[in-house]
């Protein structure tokens, strides 16, 4: 099993194909003076390879947007939930067909207006079946 994720300004999945624009963000800038929450929009494209024995069970892949010391950034009044959760999980199914070739799977995330409480560094982790496979960082930061 194999995930490449890559942070963009767009991301869209058409035809089982991974359509992105502005890919490669390493930095999130907020209006400089802007007071917290910091108000970011971004997105997640990638593509989930699968062997043809992995693709004959199901499989959650799961994305979670954390600050560099382990806290979410979601904060009182967007949105908080009780699982202080940025991110969500893709739910594979397997068929009843057996795969002969990998399977690529691709798939697209927005993340619209996230609520970032601190500048600063952070990370966008992805887990498949509750193992950490990737880890793509970013900088919230003033423009």
């Amino acid at each position: 099993m194999h995930i490449d994720l890559m942070l963009c300004d767009y991301a869209q999945v058409s035809g089982d194909k991974l359509f992105v624009s502005g890919a490669g963000i390493d930095r999130m800038r907020v209006p400089a003076g802007s007071a917290e929450p910091f108000l970011a929009t971004f997105a997640l494209g990638g593509v989930l390879s699968l062997t043809p024995t992995e693709a004959m069970i199901n499989h959650t892949v799961t994305f979670r947007v954390l600050h560099e010391d382990g806290s979410s950034p979601w904060i009182a009044g967007f949105g908080q939930t009780e699982t202080r959760v940025v991110g969500g999980d893709l739910v594979l199914q397997a068929g009843e067909q057996v795969p002969t070739d990998d399977q690529l799977i691709a798939f697209a995330y927005t993340f619209q207006g996230v609520p970032f409480s601190a500048l600063g560094r952070y990370v966008l982790v992805a887990q498949v079946d509750g193992t950490e496979v990737r880890r793509v960082g970013f900088t919230v930061e003033y423009a």
